[in-house]
């Protein structure tokens, strides 16, 4: 028997988003950041269901982001940081990278999320600033038991949903979570942009400080009271306004080319949830042996 093939990606980006960027390539558009990349921010935003998000090149980099505007936010008491034993080794990289000390989670059995009994124990011992989590596999982890522990303990929580966008707890969209969530928009995840990541957050202070270091520490892209403000505590004259860095950041910005077909994506939002539920449905019925069930049906 022919082994049947199953591909990383298929048709997240179909042939009718192929079109009809090709359509919007021929009007000769902006493709650097532009109107769109607000645009699509905006749209991802009210779709999760919070007030910031920041579109970048990579979910790698969402979570370098975040951990680097923790980092300059001055909110930490110490660089300990308890990161799941579940999850890509970006989730921890940028925590080595920045000088954190990583401490290791055991998995829950159920979510492969933290497991909560193991995640009280290091907060007892360790009394770290920071927790990381990842939404495995499209399953929402046990939310109110670790928001519970969050306000039992006071640390920070970063929310890595890369593996579960659309996914839901009691009603509330993963990424919504955190105060601060990451997911990435790579080729071979449930929504792309071909490359690209966000991070989403309610807290402004955060988000300015996310927006200036994705592009090399500059303020232009902050809304002009915000930036106003840092002009004038700084005595910035309107000359030198464009060219001053705040803060030692990166260049980590997209293109309005990804955000455009990132815009269409979120317009399948709900075709992707059901077709990820007919899968899950396909796979949970070949395990437990469903007669109906055959080893040549393909996934859709």
């Amino acid at each position: 028997m022919k082994p049947i093939q199953y591909y990383l990606a298929e048709d997240t980006i179909d042939n009718a988003d192929i079109d009809a960027l090709a359509a919007w390539l021929k009007t000769y558009p902006r493709l650097t950041k532009g109107p769109l990349t607000l645009e699509f921010e905006k749209k991802w935003s009210d779709w999760v269901g919070v007030k910031h998000t920041v579109f970048n090149n990579s979910g790698s980099s969402a979570n370098l982001l975040m951990y680097y505007a923790l980092l300059l936010s001055g909110r930490l008491k110490n660089k300990k940081v308890i990161v799941p034993s579940v999850g890509w080794v970006t989730t921890i990289a940028p925590a080595i990278q920045f000088g954190f000390e990583p401490i290791m989670c055991e998995a829950d059995k159920d979510t492969f999320g933290l497991d909560m009994v193991h995640l009280e124990q290091l907060l007892k011992e360790h009394r770290p600033s920071t927790v990381i989590m990842v939404q495995v596999l499209g399953v929402p982890h046990k939310m109110d038991e670790l928001l519970a522990l969050k306000e039992k303990y006071g640390f920070v929580l970063l929310e890595d949903g890369c593996a579960a966008a659309g996914a839901s707890y009691h009603g509330k969209n993963v990424g919504a979570f955190g105060d601060m969530s990451s997911n990435s928009w790579y080729f071979g995840h449930q929504l792309s942009t071909i490359e690209g990541g966000t991070v989403s957050t309610n807290d402004k202070e955060l988000n300015d400080i996310l927006l200036m270091i994705r592009s090399h520490g500059w303020g232009k892209d902050l809304d002009p009271a915000t930036h106003r403000a840092l002009l004038d505590k700084y005595q910035i004259d309107d000359f030198h306004a464009p060219f001053v860095f705040y803060e030692p950041g990166f260049n980590l910005r997209p293109t309005d080319l990804q955000a455009f077909i990132g815009i269409r994506q979120i317009g399948k939002m709900g075709w992707l949830i059901k077709r990820r539920g007919e899968n899950h449905a396909i796979i949970k019925n070949c395990l437990v042996g469903d007669s109906t069930c055959s080893s040549r049906r393909r996934i859709r």
